[in-house]
């Protein structure tokens, strides 16, 4: 009897330093993880706020301006009228944008000339023109804090200007929100007078849905339609009074008509170029 108290006594106490063990690894690993979602936290809350100074450093918060000098190269962009028939002649660019690189033949060469040919509010941004080109390799996006080389999420943290472009067509499906780290430029492969063709669906014929917004509060914001094309039920909700800022009619540039929508965009989307030839 003596003999198996003993024994009991050895095996309650090494089952109770073991318990001990397993209660102080558990508390620890709790620590370490809780100290962990903190620092992530921080972290990202500071990549976050200087993404933010980047953008207010960018841009332009003169909206009047802004836009005058956006319709003004529109304008410069379509001052010949130009037939919608189907186009075989030589390189011709029939917006701001596409005037600034497409007819080049060094276009595939000098992709960052792109950074040039900025319009809107954003036409004071230089992206990663400063910087090397980065090629993403990898279309995965599976680890958030130390991202793989290759992959988007990767070059977008980069503490340095970065040209970004793609090693070929891939598709990008992003776990978490993509916080962009410096001036970068994503190179991948349009305001008034707008043309919108409502899709069949009746629930998305509205242009300006405010889901998320009480009448109440929505109903003082200014939101115009101004030579817009409304197609297919498509219908644009005003709100809001008259603009009560007051200019002179030598300060505006107007904006050109929906109608000429098909003419701006006449040789959008996928483009067949060769190299060393004007697209």
């Amino acid at each position: 009897m003596a003999a198996s108290s003993v024994t009991g006594s050895r095996r309650l106490c090494i089952l109770f330093y073991l318990l001990t063990v397993v209660a102080t690894v558990v508390t620890a690993a709790s620590a370490h993880t809780a100290h962990n979602a903190t620092a992530d936290e921080e972290y990202w809350e500071k990549r976050a706020e200087e993404a933010r100074s980047f953008n207010r450093a960018a841009y332009v918060s003169d909206p009047v301006a802004a836009l005058n000098r956006f319709n003004a190269d529109v304008l410069r962009a379509t001052t010949r009228r130009r037939s919608l028939a189907r186009y075989t002649g030589p390189c011709m660019a029939t917006n701001p944008i596409d005037r600034c690189w497409r007819c080049r033949g060094d276009w595939a060469t000098d992709r960052k000339r792109l950074a040039r040919c900025v319009c809107g509010f954003g036409h004071r941004t230089v992206g990663g023109a400063a910087g090397k080109i980065y090629v993403v390799t990898d279309a995965s996006d599976d680890e958030m804090i130390i991202p793989r080389k290759g992959t988007l999420r990767y070059g977008v943290i980069q503490d340095r200007p970065t040209w970004i472009v793609f090693a070929r067509d891939m598709i990008i499906q992003l776990r978490q929100e993509l916080i962009v780290n410096h001036n970068k430029t994503i190179d991948g492969r349009g305001a008034q007078g707008n043309r919108f063709i409502a899709p069949d669906d009746v629930n998305a014929k509205e242009v300006t849905k405010r889901e998320y917004t009480p009448y109440d509060e929505y109903k003082e914001w200014v939101w115009k339609s101004q030579g817009d094309v409304m197609m297919n039920g498509a219908f644009f909700n005003e709100s809001g009074g008259q603009n009560e800022r007051s200019y002179d009619q030598l300060d505006f540039i107007p904006a050109k008509h929906g109608k000429y929508v098909g003419q701006l965009t006449k040789f959008a989307g996928a483009l067949n170029c060769h190299v060393g030839m004007p697209c």
